[in-house]
């Protein structure tokens, strides 16, 4: 969920940043700390070894045994206590509790971290031997018990900050998103009623005064301007129809009254093309206009209306001798304007009549079972004919438009009436109305029309 949703990704984001820099700053601080710990430790060593050297310069051994033992008769306040070993030349002990086997692998200047066993058991520590002016050895040692202890506390107290900063950025963050994304989700449901055909859809008013909101302003302004180039197009469009439509009738009227003429007949042919023309551009728009438009629609069965026009079609099979054939299925529901979907199949059929192969059949499918088209069901309407290039597949539903395959078979036919290039356009304006979607497939010896609906269970 979180890969596909950029308000997830913001929250993660902006709830482990402040997790990750805590992190890095706790490593730092530990390690800072534990070095300057170490190294004051290093200092109180040497001050007292400084100390110690500076009593047996002044009194002897005796004056250094009196010393350590005064100090190891003191009880620490945390786990630094302080450990010693007073050897002499021969590596008899003289004073302190620190073994002889410590100092054999120590260097005279540098400290060493070694383990101690002390009466309260093994314990680390930080040593240093010292190699006095009569052959005697002097080890001092500080136990790391109170480094190790002061590192676990501010790693703890990092850990408690850690949580409540995580707390913190994920409310602060989820409370700041969750308003952004109220508001792109009230973009998303505008935006989707305007693909819909509620054209007048707008979002509401902003006073944010962010981002967001001259993006919301420029959206509805946006709609605003596609909303009025729209009506003045369908406004053009339909006056333009209606006032060629008009004259057009009242000519073809006046030819009517005029004796029987070849060239008469020809003018009122072609009057009559004109106006079907303009039909078929009203009918688009109209469509087009109904775009969303749920008003009409009945709950219907698709395969009992394709075997309706089947059974419509059959007169003209059988004059041309050619096979039209229904795959037979079971009741298939959809939610759809019967005329409208019968014209839109009908238009189909009546293409493969027209370009198809005189000599091969034309089959109807419909199934609601394609893994492809899942909730929808897919009607197929496949004939033998003339291979649509890759080119004309884009523009085959455009209005107006007319394979080459088309026109040759106008030209020689001149029994049907010219093509305008409507018939697909209108189909498919049919189609996304109720939802759906009109293609052709390109096969190597078919051509195939796919309508897909969307089911109802």
């Amino acid at each position: 969920m979180i890969k596909r949703s950029i308000f997830g990704r913001m929250i993660a984001l902006f709830t482990l940043m402040p997790l990750i820099t805590l992190l890095c700053v706790g490593l730092w601080s530990a390690w800072s700390l534990q070095h300057d710990l170490r190294q004051e430790q290093i200092y109180q060593i040497n001050d007292d070894i400084a100390a110690l050297t500076e009593g047996y310069i002044a009194g002897g051994p005796a004056t250094v045994t009196a010393a350590i033992e005064a100090r190891q008769s003191l009880t620490p306040l945390n786990r630094a206590g302080a450990h010693y070993g007073f050897f002499n030349a021969d590596g008899e002990r003289i004073a302190g509790l620190i073994n002889i086997e410590v100092a054999r692998n120590l260097d005279v200047t540098r400290p060493r971290s070694v383990t101690l066993e002390t009466p309260d058991g093994v314990v680390p520590a930080t040593v240093r031997l010292t190699q006095l002016r009569g052959g005697e050895r002097l080890i001092v040692a500080r136990e790391s018990g109170a480094i190790k202890q002061s590192l676990k506390a501010l790693l703890w107290r990092f850990l408690v900050a850690g949580l409540l900063l995580i707390s913190l950025s994920y409310i602060a963050a989820r409370f700041v998103i969750a308003a952004l994304r109220r508001r792109v989700d009230m973009m998303n449901v505008t935006l989707q009623n305007v693909a819909n055909g509620q054209i007048d859809a707008r979002l509401p008013c902003d006073t944010a005064g962010d981002e967001v909101s001259f993006l919301g302003s420029q959206i509805n302004y946006t709609l605003s301007r596609l909303e009025r180039v729209l009506s003045l197009r369908k406004r053009v469009t339909d006056q333009l129809a209606h006032e060629m439509r008009s004259p057009l009738t009242r000519l073809d009227a006046s030819l009517l009254k005029l004796d029987n003429d070849p060239i008469v007949d020809t003018a009122r042919q072609e009057i009559k093309h004109c106006v079907t023309m303009l039909d078929g551009l009203l009918d688009i728009s109209a469509l087009d206009a109904q775009f969303g438009d749920r008003r009409g629609f009945q709950r219907l069965d698709i395969y009992a209306l394709a075997a309706s026009l089947v059974e419509l079609f059959e007169p003209l099979a059988d004059v041309q001798s050619r096979p039209l054939s229904l795959i037979e299925a079971a009741p298939i529901w959809v939610e759809g304007d019967p005329a409208q979907l019968g014209r839109l199949l009908s238009n189909l059929i009546d293409n493969a009549f027209k370009y198809g192969d005189p000599s091969t059949p034309i089959t109807l499918s419909v199934l609601d079972t394609d893994p492809n088209f899942k909730g929808h069901v897919v009607l197929r309407v496949s004939n033998t004919g003339p291979l649509i290039d890759e080119a004309a597949m884009r523009d085959i539903f455009t209005p107006f438009f007319r394979h080459l395959s088309i026109k040759a078979h106008e030209d020689t036919s001149d029994a049907e009436p010219k093509s305008f290039g409507l018939g697909l356009a209108l189909s498919r304006s049919i189609a996304a109305r109720h939802g759906g979607t009109l293609n052709v497939e390109r096969h190597p010896k078919q051509t195939v029309f796919r309508l897909t609906l969307p089911l109802i269970l």
